[in-house]
């Protein structure tokens, strides 16, 4: 009875294909993509019909809203991530949007999880933060990396005293005490999270996520990308501080929930 089941589980149907698991339907998907791969062959090629059809619907099948928030599919492409080619895949939208693709998460039917959809959200969000940096150090020039998110400075900007610690920050720490990091005072970053998706019917499985090219994974855009960044600079207190104090506070942040997890449980 409990083998059926599992069996059950694991059994997907694609344009009339059944692959019994996920790793049958892995197998499947690389042996389309590698049509497209030749010696000399092009950083860019568009599938034909039935193989781009066969990834549409296995995208509709995992994370339906994936499609659905931008539309409809206008081309899938095999291309390149970080200029090496290889099995990449990339949906561009009708409305122009490039969605890289992580197809073979799909076939495991991994299901997302609070802290890809927190991390997704903090990205949709990193502006942001980091115009609150820079404001605080005085920087003339903000660049923010497009693979991490990471938030980088000119040299020159100013020292600045955390408000909760009181040590001396810098962009790099150098000539001070250590280095500063943007901050959710008041609101913690989860309870804003939470309350965005109490206030509009959102659970982790209905917030549409595109991956990047530049890797990590961002909100599609669109009404709830929209809706949850004024949502966040609405309810955001942000302010900068050391990062030793930020790192402990959110360690005990973290034991604290651990204790009342464990009372409840």
């Amino acid at each position: 009875m409990g083998r059926q089941g599992r069996k059950t589980q694991y059994a997907v149907e694609i344009n009339g294909e059944v692959f019994p698991n996920g790793e049958a339907l892995r197998s499947r998907c690389r042996s389309v993509i590698d049509k497209y791969l030749w010696p000399g062959c092009p950083r860019d090629v568009s599938l034909d019909g039935c193989d781009a059809s066969f990834f549409i619907e296995l995208v509709r099948l995992r994370d339906p809203n994936r499609i659905e928030s931008n539309g409809y599919v206008r081309d899938v492409t095999r291309t390149t991530r970080d200029g090496q080619i290889g099995r990449h895949l990339c949906f561009t939208y009708g409305n122009g949007v490039r969605d890289m693709i992580g197809w073979s998460k799909l076939c495991a039917g991994e299901q997302k999880t609070s802290q890809k959809v927190s991390d997704a959200l903090r990205q949709a969000v990193v502006k942001q933060m980091a115009r609150v940096y820079a404001k605080a150090f005085d920087a003339s020039t903000v660049s923010i990396s497009k693979r991490t998110g990471a938030i980088s400075f000119s040299p020159g900007s100013r020292i600045v005293i955390c408000p909760k610690s009181g040590r001396r920050l810098s962009v790099t720490g150098e000539f001070a005490d250590d280095v500063g990091v943007v901050h959710h005072d008041g609101m913690p970053f989860a309870e804003i999270r939470d309350a965005w998706m109490e206030h509009y019917g959102h659970t982790f499985d209905s917030v549409p996520l595109i991956d990047r090219q530049e890797g990590g994974t961002t909100i599609s855009p669109g009404d709830i990308r929209d809706s949850w960044e004024a949502f966040h600079a609405l309810h955001a207190s942000l302010i900068v501080v050391s990062k030793q104090w930020h790192d402990l506070h959110h360690c005990e942040e973290r034991t604290k929930s651990k204790e009342v997890h464990d009372v409840v449980a």
